[in-house]
């Protein structure tokens, strides 16, 4: 095999681009340095549409990309890359992806980057490793506090020619990679409830005689001390009118919303879909079977005490029941008058937003039944949901969304 130094773009390089492309599924990609338009078409390959804006200061574009009749649109603009950029930064454009390839030297390559990340948060850098003007500028952009940025280096460049001589060039282009880091938005947990307040010890303390009681029955809490902690505080902090359990019935909260309904005089509903006790290997304590009135989930008997009473508590933590999570339960959140605060756990959501919540998919969600909720919930407008644990998020991304609040929007 011979090795010819060149500077066009290998097949491994287009596979590479296409097959991030197929990863990332954008739905726009911004190019800068079209050439013949190799990267062009390796884009196109994995997209099912979408859109591709490509620039160069000349038009140099082959045949296969000017006969391209694809499901993609691709649009063509002549001109200087960086000027052309800051036009569209001011018109409010903005893509998934962006490829920089123009001029390599330190100042073209500054200024494509300077004008492309205010129309894109995902870039990529051809020629990273090869030219030090590229080098340069990704040196900078490791010392930003606002962008994340990784070189891959793969082997050199094979090429192929019209006799189908194989080449191995001694180019080694190398790209990297730069991602805008996500800013940290605190939660506005404004009208629903927050983290413990300082005298939360004092709070549980009244209740640890009670807890001696149901712990000496040989049964696991299901809720952690600081969960218990935490149903405390939301308990005093919504002062329901009833309380309403679905799931889990039997654990430590049902004993603990018993206690509260009791002292309070106020109606609590306690509904088992069944499974929990079969998956634990345990028993409802015999104590907690005589004071507790468990049916199965009754929706009627919800909606009805709904139409007597102002604001309440619907407590959801059923482990079976896909029917449960795909039918009924959204029935019956969207209903829920907006006084009543749901609490959801073993859901798992995987961040906070100022404005909601944005529901993961169902492969990370704790309760694999609880996933069928996740596009309901993202795509019911007229739903607040909050993190109920907000303090944690950004510290363990899986179980710090543990519970979930939602209440309509009113």
């Amino acid at each position: 095999m011979q090795t010819l130094s060149h500077e066009h773009s290998g097949t491994e390089e287009y596979a590479f681009l296409s097959g991030l492309v197929a990863l990332l599924r954008p739905e726009s990609i911004l190019e800068i340095g079209t050439s013949s338009g190799g990267g062009t078409l390796a884009f196109t390959s994995a997209m099912n549409g979408g859109r591709i804006v490509t620039v160069d200061i000349e038009d140099q574009r082959g045949q296969e990309l000017l006969d391209y009749s694809g499901p993609a649109d691709i649009r063509f603009i002549e001109g200087d890359s960086a000027e052309l950029v800051r036009a569209m930064a001011n018109s409010g454009e903005y893509f998934d992806l962006a490829f920089i390839d123009g001029g390599h030297h330190f100042d073209q390559v500054k200024a494509d980057w300077e004008a492309v990340r205010e129309v894109c948060s995902t870039i990529l850098f051809h020629d990273a490793l090869q030219f030090s003007g590229v080098s340069r500028v990704i040196e900078e952009i490791r010392h930003s506090a606002d962008w994340d940025v990784s070189v891959l280096d793969y082997p050199p460049v094979r090429s192929v020619d019209s006799q189908g001589n194989t080449y191995l060039s001694n180019r080694v282009p190398g790209i990297a990679i730069a991602t805008r880091k996500k800013k940290f938005i605190a939660p506005d947990l404004k009208g629903l409830p927050g983290s413990p307040t300082a005298d939360r010890k004092t709070v549980l303390s009244r209740w640890e005689k009670s807890f001696e009681k149901f712990l000496a029955a040989d049964y696991p809490e299901d809720l952690g001390r600081h969960d218990l902690e935490m149903t405390l505080h939301l308990l005093r902090d919504i002062k329901p009118e009833f309380i309403c359990h679905i799931g889990h019935v039997g654990t430590a909260v049902s004993f603990l919303f018993h206690e509260y309904a009791r002292k309070h005089q106020i109606p609590a509903l306690f509904m088992d879909l069944g499974g929990f006790y079969e998956a634990k290997g345990a028993r409802l304590p015999e104590f907690l079977a005589g004071i507790l009135e468990v049916s199965e989930f009754n929706e009627e008997a919800i909606r009805k005490i709904w139409k007597t009473k102002y604001s309440g508590l619907l407590w959801i933590d059923p482990w079976n029941g896909q029917h449960f999570y795909n039918h009924n339960l959204p029935s019956l959140l969207a209903d829920m008058p907006a006084p009543v605060l749901a609490v959801i756990r073993n859901f798992s959501p995987d961040h906070g937003q100022q404005q909601g919540i944005k529901a993961p998919d169902r492969s990370i969600c704790t309760n694999p039944n609880a996933g069928s909720l996740c596009d309901w919930l993202n795509s019911y407008e007229t739903m607040e949901a909050r993190l109920a644990r907000p303090e944690l998020i950004f510290g363990d991304y899986l179980n710090a969304g543990h519970w979930i609040y939602l209440r309509r929007i009113q």
